[in-house]
């Protein structure tokens, strides 16, 4: 079988093909920008929420008797649009406002433009270069839980990472009602695996000057655990929940949005 060796392009070549990208941007008719929000990556394809009308709402095509009706998608607040992205785009993620076209035709949206980000979560791929995961997040929820243990090291890491984003981080302990909860100080047993109390790991970070929360999604409504109570640290915001496997953060986004329905399972051994 023969080898296809790729060709390399020559600097001329690839300042014409990158002449003829910026051609085709210009040529693109800006009358149906729509302001977006990526809610939802998909590889090659991303969920975007729509946050803007466009000026001139383009009409449905007339309905031919004896034919069948031609499928048409209105736009409309709040909808959820599937869009392609343009080939000249940088690598786009849940979280930014970008600027896009819908084609009700399809039922399908082409995004043309990314705005500025204020903030971008990134992490180490397995080649060790940084990854895009989520931009202009305002508050990183860091939840961890009295079982499975907390893992000190695992929390530091979340917030070298909101340092490094300049992101607000949120410390919260879940599973609360697990404690025995008595004057603000909580009591544990002496043989937990992070050989230390819970209560010195809240202290160390509150005097740290880290906020930090307990939550259970167990408690009453108006008990001081209800993870309503952390809504008013969310208000305007955009927030991202990270902590290690099984410690409820699934459990309290459905909680928080009933309507999120996010899966929820035991804790694997």
């Amino acid at each position: 079988m023969a080898l296809i060796r790729k060709r390399r392009l020559s600097d001329q070549q690839q300042r014409r093909i990158e002449k003829q990208q910026q051609q085709r941007q210009q040529q693109f008719d800006h009358g149906d920008d729509l302001q977006g929000l990526i809610v939802q990556h998909y590889g090659r394809q991303l969920e975007v929420e729509v946050c803007s009308l466009p000026a001139q709402p383009p009409a449905p095509p007339p309905n031919i008797p004896g034919e069948p009706e031609s499928f048409w998608r209105p736009v409309a607040l709040g909808d959820i649009w599937r869009c392609h992205t343009r080939t000249n785009l940088e690598s786009l993620v849940t979280g930014d406002r970008v600027i896009w076209q819908a084609d009700s035709n399809t039922g399908m949206g082409i995004i043309t433009a990314l705005h500025p980000r204020h903030s971008l979560l990134s992490r180490p791929d397995r080649y060790y270069k940084l990854k895009p995961v989520a931009a202009n997040v305002d508050v990183i929820v860091i939840v961890f839980a009295v079982t499975p243990s907390p893992a000190p090291m695992l929390i530091d890491r979340y917030l070298v990472a909101c340092h490094a984003a300049n992101i607000q981080p949120l410390l919260v302990l879940n599973k609360a009602d697990l404690l025995q909860v008595d004057n603000q100080s909580i009591v544990v047993d002496e043989t937990d695996a992070t050989r230390t109390t819970l209560t010195e790991l809240l202290d160390d970070y509150t005097q740290l000057g880290y906020s930090t929360r307990l939550t259970s999604i167990y408690a009453d409504a108006e008990h001081p655990l209800h993870p309503h109570h952390l809504l008013s640290d969310f208000k305007d915001k955009t927030v991202v929940f990270v902590g290690q496997s099984g410690v409820g953060k699934s459990s309290l986004i459905n909680v928080l949005i009933p309507d999120a329905e996010q899966k929820t399972n035991v804790i694997s051994d």
